[in-house]
């Protein structure tokens, strides 16, 4: 799945560029298609950084003292800005994957 209201726009600004005179082809729209956020799949942190300051949903490692005494993987909603994440606590944490939100809730459709 990709967020479809981003790719809306995505293709509403090549149309805004075709109608300046930018020749689009379709090459050009499925690259945009390619590029577009995977809604369902973990973006690896090796791959690519969400946006700074954008909110998102991480997967990450911290570790856990107690009994347990080692790391320990769980997710949560996060952010990144440069390099550096915010919004998830723990000792030692680091983020391995992270994934878009989906859009919020807006009431029910008419």
């Amino acid at each position: 799945m990709i967020n479809e209201i981003q790719l809306i726009r995505d293709l509403e600004h090549m149309k805004e560029k075709e109608d300046l005179g930018v020749p689009c082809s379709i090459d050009n729209i499925i690259a945009l298609v390619e590029k577009q956020p995977k809604l369902d799949k973990w973006i690896p942190v090796d791959k690519a950084l969400p946006e700074d300051g954008k909110t998102v949903l991480c997967w990450y490692e911290y570790f856990r003292f107690g009994n347990y005494n080692c790391m320990y993987q769980d997710y949560g909603i996060g952010w990144q800005c440069r390099g550096c994440w915010g919004g998830i606590s723990g000792v030692n944490v680091k983020v391995l994957a992270w994934m878009p939100l989906p859009e919020p809730y807006g009431g029910e459709e008419k």
